[in-house]
């Protein structure tokens, strides 16, 4: 019996930690101004991806890329 209690106390407090967790996106910091996160965002870097895809169909080699994870580039949000 008291296994379970335990065992519920603990998936009780782990839901609750999770749902406060998501909760926690768009707030300010402790002088009202966005977090460093919210100044900016990733973008795909479209020059760095034809430099490369321009180098593999210009070289000797046969080469074929796939993008699992593409270059990404930080560009300053805009304010809303």
């Amino acid at each position: 019996m008291k296994n379970v209690a335990k065992t519920t106390l603990v998936l009780s407090f782990s839901a609750i930690c999770l749902a406060a967790c998501t909760t926690t996106t768009h707030q300010m910091s402790h002088d009202g101004q966005k977090f460093e996160s919210e100044k900016y965002k990733y973008e795909l870097d479209k020059k760095h991806m034809v430099a490369i895809e321009r180098a593999n169909r210009t070289s000797s080699q046969n080469v074929q890329t796939v993008w699992i994870n593409p270059p990404l580039k930080r560009v300053k949000a805009k304010d809303n």
